[in-house]
């Protein structure tokens, strides 16, 4: 699952689950949306968040132009939101770069930024990691990355500038599957290691994320679905210096997601994508 850099870690393409290849297939172009519920005990405003308050509806697209580089960009619409809240439909976007190397290994870096909660300012993140995608076999995959998060806010009307926090962050993830579809398991853990307060009192926690997910490739055709669920760590609601004022990632809660993208081969011979698409075509 993609989702703003405040949330959790860049795991690529939700197809790429399948594969034990580290980036896309060479000429892939993907296009896709997703529809992501956010869900609460308590926002910062201390109103529960129920199944269906609030929906984001993030669009990206990622290709891949060379053997050893591959692009990606995202932007999100908030299509529902609570009726205590009063937010602006753009939520963000990032864009990111990974660069495969070896067999097994690629590095990936990501820059985003959006507006922060109740009008007060904007944030910008950068996220740096490297991953090594280990097979088991044929059906079994394990992922690992490593890398640093920096989330900085700048708030409105601040004479004193901006806060920020740094975090080193660690993945582990189990995949299964193969062609038709697979599954996936996931574990992000965060450790602030340094914090800058100028505008606002921060106390970031130790953050410990959570993620199951499947996806389904029919045969056939060049349409990828895909659902996940989340549990996003980030703080407690009544110690406010452990939260961040962000709608996607900001604060405790739980992500619901059902994803839907097409890709295209580009420069494939127009004789065997037909072939490969049989009746479809």
């Amino acid at each position: 699952m993609e989702a703003a850099v405040s949330g959790h870690s860049y795991g690529g393409s939700a197809a790429s689950r399948k594969s034990a290849s580290p980036i896309l297939p060479l000429g892939r172009l993907e296009l896709g949306g997703e529809l992501l519920l956010i869900t609460a005990d308590r926002d910062l405003s201390g109103e529960e968040l129920r199944f269906t308050d609030v929906a984001l509806f993030p669009l990206h697209v990622r290709a891949s132009v060379a053997r050893w580089l591959e692009l990606s960009g995202q932007t999100t619409l908030l299509v529902k939101h609570s009726e205590s809240m009063d937010e602006p439909v753009w939520q963000g976007g990032e864009l990111g770069v990974r660069i495969p190397f070896g067999s097994v290994f690629a590095g990936t870096v990501r820059l985003g930024g959006g507006p922060l909660m109740f009008h007060s300012g904007k944030f910008w993140a950068e996220e740096s990691s490297l991953m090594a995608k280990l097979p088991a076999n044929e059906w079994m995959r394990f992922e690992l990355r490593a890398g640093y998060l920096l989330t900085a806010l700048r708030y409105s009307g601040a004479a004193t500038g901006s806060s920020s926090i740094h975090e080193v962050m660690g993945h582990a993830e189990v995949q299964f599957g193969a062609e038709g579809g697979g599954a996936w398991l996931g574990i992000d853990y965060y450790v602030p290691v340094a914090s800058t307060t100028r505008a606002e009192a921060l106390d970031p926690n130790v953050r410990l994320n959570l993620e199951l997910g499947c996806v389904l490739s029919p045969e056939h055709t060049d349409w990828d679905l895909y659902v996940s669920y989340a549990v996003v760590d980030r703080g407690n609601v009544e110690r406010p210096g452990t939260t961040l004022p962000i709608l996607n990632g900001g604060f405790d809660q739980r992500q619901w997601l059902l994803g839907v993208q097409y890709h295209f081969d580009i420069g494939e011979d127009v004789q065997r994508r037909r072939q490969r698409r049989g009746a479809y075509e």
